[in-house]
């Protein structure tokens, strides 16, 4: 009880959002002013369900079980998860433990939306250099594939060593730029 104390002392004077959850019987004790504001909420008091509603449909199931089993798999690391405000604006919050003790936990929450953005937004520009890297690919391995068979077949036709030596380099090299592009083709 003593700890708790402690635990609600820390909640309750810290600028951070804090969070204190109970696994047994799976509830929140305490939620200071600021989790509360992050999440927009403006009840005193935050239960598992009130929580649930402002997460967003597909991931309820994941919140839920991450707080099922609190602190192992999912959560021992953090979870994160969007919300959706009263303004219909989405959020992303993470949820991160700080101190076990028993059956509490006391966690930090943190507003992750510009880390989740900026994700977003660089999974975006590596999809579309992906693309114009493989219409790149595609546009190079055209010609250079005719270069190989009009070089293979100038290679039948010369006599001359070293006009042959130099036909064989042109191959060799035009081989190394198709494997190149191929390469790239498939990463």
């Amino acid at each position: 009880m003593e700890e708790l104390n402690h635990f609600l002392f820390l909640s309750e004077h810290s600028p951070h959002p804090i969070f204190i959850f109970d696994r047994e019987p799976s509830k929140f004790v305490n939620t200071n002013t600021g989790f509360r504001a992050l999440l927009g909420i403006e009840q005193d008091t935050v239960d598992l369900d009130l929580l649930l509603e402002y997460v967003s449909e597909e991931e309820r199931e994941y919140v839920k079980d991450c707080f099922k089993s609190l602190f192992t798999d999912c959560f021992n690391n953090g979870m994160e998860f969007s919300i959706t405000l009263t303004q219909e604006k989405e959020r992303w919050i993470r949820l991160k433990p700080l101190i076990t003790s028993g059956n509490l936990v006391v966690g930090i929450a943190e507003d992750s939306t510009s880390d989740v953005k900026a994700l977003h937004t660089q999974l975006k520009y590596a999809n579309k250099k992906n693309s114009v890297l493989n219409v790149l690919a595609h546009d190079l391995i055209g010609p250079l594939s005719i270069a190989q068979a009009v070089a293979t077949r100038l290679n039948k036709k010369v006599q001359d060593a070293e006009l042959k030596e130099l036909v064989n380099t042109i191959i060799d090299v035009n081989e190394q730029a198709v494997g190149l592009i191929r390469d790239l083709l498939q990463r």
